[in-house]
């Protein structure tokens, strides 16, 4: 599906003008007369031949030129449909949105997850010189179940005080490799935004299945500077709970945006977030590309508002 991201600002307050003819249109499920308005006033305002072929009449086209033109007709056409129904329709996979990994858990939960021991970094550089000779010990002392376990520790830490210089130099590279990893991790900004990413899944994962079962709603509102989209403050609105054709809140109420936003971007920038921790905070250094307005998570039920940048 193509990204809502494609249309410049002229092209996306046109679109948005339009946005209350297609949701009689969604609530009637009928397009028939959508379509082809929409198809026709959008090219008469951003004409596609005019883009293609400068000064040109559709007659004037060679027979490749009118296949081209066919073609980004076509293209443009099934883009306009998806930008609608992309806005319109934020929760199109439940599957997916509950989806979260132990590794993104850990990410998460575990800030002091620390490095690998030294004998750690022996068995992950040497595994089958470790499992045999675990296996060997284990075997001549008859031990079984977590016994077992126990003595693998004993048995790399044997295994390490016997190492060669090679083996030694290979482990304490790697331990540095890893360090170096952490420490990548950890830094700053990539971690923010890491986190940032992760919050729908965990969100989706934790309160929707709560909420239900406890037969009530649960609305959440993040606000803050995304690192990913130059720092800017960014208003992302969940919902859980709800039948399935239950709208969103931050779309059925027409002052969400005038309000709610306002509000909260006011607060955390008086309180939280200055224009100067915005700018630190920036993984990019220009502004955010057209797309940041609205996230790639809208399968998680989300729908992100920009937050304005220069409220007092």
């Amino acid at each position: 599906m193509s990204p809502p991201g494609w249309a410049n600002p002229f092209q996306k307050d046109f679109l948005q003008s339009l946005i209350p003819e297609y949701e009689q249109c969604k609530a009637a499920r009928n397009y028939k007369d959508f379509w082809p308005r929409l198809f026709d006033l959008y090219l008469k305002k951003f004409p596609l031949l005019e883009e293609l072929y400068p000064g040109a009449q559709l007659s004037e086209l060679n027979e490749e030129q009118f296949e081209n033109y066919k073609a980004r007709l076509a293209k443009l056409q099934q883009r306009l449909k998806e930008w609608y129904r992309w806005q319109m329709n934020p929760r199109r996979s439940r599957n997916m949105s509950s989806t979260i990994t132990p590794k993104a858990i850990r990410h998460l939960y575990n800030s002091q997850s620390r490095n690998p021991k030294v004998y750690e970094a022996f068995a992950k550089l040497y595994p089958e010189l470790t499992h045999d000779a675990n296996g060997a010990a284990c075997s001549a002392e008859g031990l079984r179940g977590r016994r077992k376990l126990a003595k693998w520790y004993s048995t790399c830490k044997k295994l390490l005080s016997e190492a060669t210089p090679e083996q030694l130099s290979a482990v304490e590279a790697l331990l540095s490799a890893k360090k170096e990893e952490k420490e990548e991790e950890e830094k700053g900004n990539a971690s923010f935004q890491k986190s940032y990413d992760l919050l729908p899944g965990v969100f989706e994962a934790v309160l929707e299945p709560a909420v239900r079962k406890a037969g009530v709603m649960a609305f959440v509102t993040i606000v803050g500077p995304v690192p990913a989209h130059g720092g800017k403050i960014l208003a992302n609105a969940f919902q859980y709970g709800g039948k399935e054709d239950t709208p969103l809140f931050s779309k059925a109420w027409a002052d969400y945006e005038a309000v709610d936003v306002e509000t909260f971007a006011k607060f955390v920038r008086r309180h939280e977030f200055s224009p100067e921790v915005c700018e630190n905070r920036s993984l990019t250094s220009q502004g955010p590309p057209e797309e940041s307005l609205v996230p790639s998570r809208l399968d998680m039920r989300t729908l992100a508002i920009e937050a304005l940048q220069d409220l007092d």
